[in-house]
């Protein structure tokens, strides 16, 4: 599994707390606006993993988080946007395989996001906005 994104979004402390429950990950962490060397850098360091897992940091507003994804998903391998601030990157990443929304990156967010990629618990919740043109204002998700 590799995890990558703006460090605002802790791809390494993710990382870190997977790797405490046996998961076998990597990570690297760009700036908010990761810079085409990183964007190539995070692309080629995904080439070995089965999983990506993309750290977003209200990527809606950033073109150049938005690379970073479109690179990523430019691999053929899954594709997993964590937003790590707002639930609103969704609108530029429909096609992702997964997404979750945290509201927040600290490190309670950060420990509750890892909980929920390990599958100890359900992810659930009503949105407490509108997502414009997906999904309207309580809309109710879990599995």
């Amino acid at each position: 599994m590799f995890i990558t994104g703006p460090s605002t979004g802790d791809p390494d402390y993710l990382s870190d707390l997977l790797q405490e429950k046996n998961y076998d990950t990597s990570d690297y962490a760009t700036n908010t606006s990761p810079t085409a060397s990183q964007i190539a850098e995070a692309t080629e360091r995904a080439a070995d993993a089965d999983t990506i897992i993309v750290t977003s940091y209200t990527a809606n507003t950033n073109a150049a988080q938005q690379r970073l994804v479109a690179s990523l998903m430019e691999t053929g391998k899954p594709v997993i946007v964590t937003a790590m601030r707002n639930p609103y990157d969704i609108i530029v990443f429909p096609e992702v395989q997964a997404y979750l929304a945290t509201y927040g990156n600290r490190d309670v967010s950060v420990k509750a996001l890892s909980r929920v990629l390990s599958g100890e618990v359900n992810p659930e919740g009503k949105l407490p906005v509108t997502i414009p043109g997906l999904y309207d204002f309580g809309h109710y998700l879990s599995y």
